[in-house]
């Protein structure tokens, strides 16, 4: 039985709304209409590779995020940290979140995040400015601009490499089970 669903050709198995109502219009009478993909299906990524053809990726290209002009007493309150970081030259940040990751690997040896955001939190609560510690913890983290910190080479951005790596998993966990 071919129901539409197991075909060969990736355009073959386009679903056309006006084509499926002209089948059922005796059967069913819509409503409204509402699609939405939920959950990735795996057998997708199986069917194209099966089909000679890459699975697709999508990100997402960010805008600049929009800065009102910069003043010395700002309306809305907020760290001067974070306000200051906000009209620093991109540039500068990734220079710096480089050099941090050279030290990381020079002296640690590694560059993977910490297993605790901070392990000495009583101490450095009390000895650190506020604004020091929770840097040190959105460092520790790889929250927003220290999440460079921690990409593998040739990445972009965390989700890039979290997909990579985790495709990398399921083949090698394949390949284990293929051998026994």
């Amino acid at each position: 039985m071919d129901n539409g669903f197991f075909r060969n050709h990736l355009s073959d198995r386009v679903f056309r709304l006006n084509r499926f109502y002209k089948q059922h219009e005796n059967q069913i009478t819509p409503s409204a209409i509402n699609f939405a993909q939920i959950n990735y299906d795996k057998s997708v990524d199986e069917t194209l590779h099966q089909i000679g053809m890459k699975s697709p990726r999508f990100f997402y290209e960010w805008n600049e995020p929009m800065k009102p002009k910069q003043i010395e007493f700002p309306k809305k309150a907020m760290p001067f940290n974070h306000y200051l970081d906000m009209y620093r030259p991109p540039q500068l940040v990734r220079r710096e979140m480089f050099k941090k990751k050279l030290e990381k690997l020079i002296h640690q040896g590694d560059c993977e995040k910490s297993d605790y955001p901070d392990i000495f939190y009583p101490e450095n609560k009390k000895k650190l400015p506020a604004w020091q510690h929770k840097e040190l913890i959105r460092e520790n983290i790889g929250s927003d601009k220290y999440a460079a910190l921690y990409l593998k080479n040739g990445y972009k951005n965390a989700v890039e490499q979290s997909i990579m790596e985790e495709e990398n998993r399921n083949v090698k966990d394949e390949r284990k089970e293929s051998a026994v």
